[in-house]
């Protein structure tokens, strides 16, 4: 029999993280669970995050504004070192001291029996570095991006360089970690082992690429053949597949199905300068020759102002909805949002991916190397290469066969949300 209990959802407070984290809780809750959602250091209403989440960087814990804010332009490679830092790193203290607090309110009794965290969300680092199993409750992890964990088997995250067997690639994954630890990465480390410092917890005891191997069990929301394999993994990481996707209805669309129908996304987060993906994509593929979806995100406005509903076989939504619109999608054109290219592989959907922000080029890089996409190795594609991507794609069916036994291998996962409901109740 399962016990109900009362649990903690601890995420950051990003909406790719924060939204299935939120779905988890809500689903935690209806089946009879206590439940208190953290989103970084602000508990919200029960399994409802707070009305205004607090902002991921540690300015919104009191921090001093960051001078590299006010630059106009910042190499890549700086730009996600600083993302890094202020959305997963510079907020541990306040949610490290959040999630104690919650845990052991001063003269009461412990409130909670589990806590389901995000794997990225570094406030439980802390809890998991110090206590031994017996002495805390169990910590469960979800994990919402690609893993990150350091491996000699492929190269390190945020390189988004593919596996190379044998061992001059373990000598290349060998000695990049080691360049990207003494150079651009160690200021990360740095500042992770200053913080734990002041929380009583030793330098390298946390980290944030290492951090999926210190729970207890992590529910990944991703199918493995999307992921790379490495010997380091702990068995205790379990692949359930993408939750599935929250539905309204899309029978508003018009889809010609005699033609191939083309899906084009630049997600909800990355969507505030359509010229990256959306545009390009909507001109390359206008016409006769194709249905073409485009979800804006939510950045229908700037769309309408640069003229892309006037495109010929263009249907320009604010949000699809995934459960009507993937299975009647040929092809899927998105900028590496994880979570959405995990749905439309878990429905057959073969991939073209054009991202280079956040994680979404390690997304790509995954897509290439599983065979069931193409990586376009840029975030700002031009139209012609779109155009010939497609084109590809939707002539070489080895795409196509890659996708649907990827499907097929999915279906049998079953319901990831029933998997983690259950698993949280038996480990109370």
């Amino acid at each position: 029999m399962i016990s109900v209990g009362r649990i903690l959802v601890a995420s950051t407070p990003v909406y790719g993280h924060l939204g299935p984290l939120t779905r988890i809780a809500r689903a935690l809750q209806d089946a009879g669970h206590e439940v208190v959602l953290l989103a970084g250091d602000t508990p919200g209403q029960g399994a409802e995050a707070p009305r205004r989440p607090p902002p991921a960087s540690g300015r919104g814990s009191g921090s001093a504004p960051s001078a590299r804010g006010t630059a106009r332009w910042r190499p890549r490679w700086i730009k996600g070192r600083d993302e890094i830092l202020d959305t997963f790193v510079v907020p541990l203290r306040a949610q490290a001291d959040a999630v104690a607090g919650l845990l052991h309110p001063v003269g009461r009794t412990p409130r909670f029996d589990a806590v389901v965290a995000d794997v990225s969300f570094l406030g439980v680092q802390p809890l998991l570095a110090s206590c031994s199993p017996g002495l805390r409750p169990p910590v469960i992890g979800i994990s919402v991006t690609p893993i990150m964990l350091p491996s000699q088997d492929c190269a390190p995250f945020g390189t988004a360089l593919r596996p190379w067997d044998g061992p001059a690639g373990r000598t290349r994954n060998r000695q990049t970690d080691w360049l990207l630890r003494n150079g651009p990465l160690r200021v990360v480390q740095a500042t992770i082992d200053t913080i734990a410092a002041g929380i009583g917890v030793g330098p390298g005891e946390i980290t944030l690429f290492g951090a999926i191997a210190r729970f207890d069990r992590v529910f990944q929301l991703g199918l493995p053949e999307l992921e790379y394999p490495r010997r380091e993994l702990p068995a205790f990481v379990e692949f359930v597949g993408p939750l599935p996707a929250s539905c309204g209805c899309g029978s508003h669309l018009i889809l010609d199905q005699r033609k191939p129908v083309v899906h084009v996304t630049q997600g909800t987060l990355d969507n505030a300068d359509p010229t990256r993906l959306l545009l390009p994509a909507i001109r390359a593929l206008a016409g006769d020759e194709l249905t073409v979806i485009a979800s804006t995100g939510g950045a229908d406005t700037a769309i309408t102002s640069l003229g892309a509903h006037d495109h010929p076989g263009v249907q320009v939504v604010d949000f699809a909805c995934y459960c009507w619109l993937l299975p009647r999608t040929d092809l899927m054109i998105t900028n590496g949002g994880y979570g959405g290219v995990q749905l439309a592989a878990r429905d057959g959907v073969p991939l073209i991916v054009a991202g280079d922000t956040q994680d979404k080029a390690e997304v790509a890089a995954r897509v290439a190397w599983s065979g069931i996409g193409l990586d376009l190795r840029s975030g700002r594609p031009r139209p012609r290469q779109i155009r010939n991507a497609v084109r590809r794609v939707l002539a070489d069916r080895r795409c196509a066969l890659k996708s649907a036994a990827l499907a097929a291998s999915a279906a049998g996962l079953g319901d990831p949300m029933e998997r983690i409901v259950a698993a949280v109740g038996a480990a109370l």
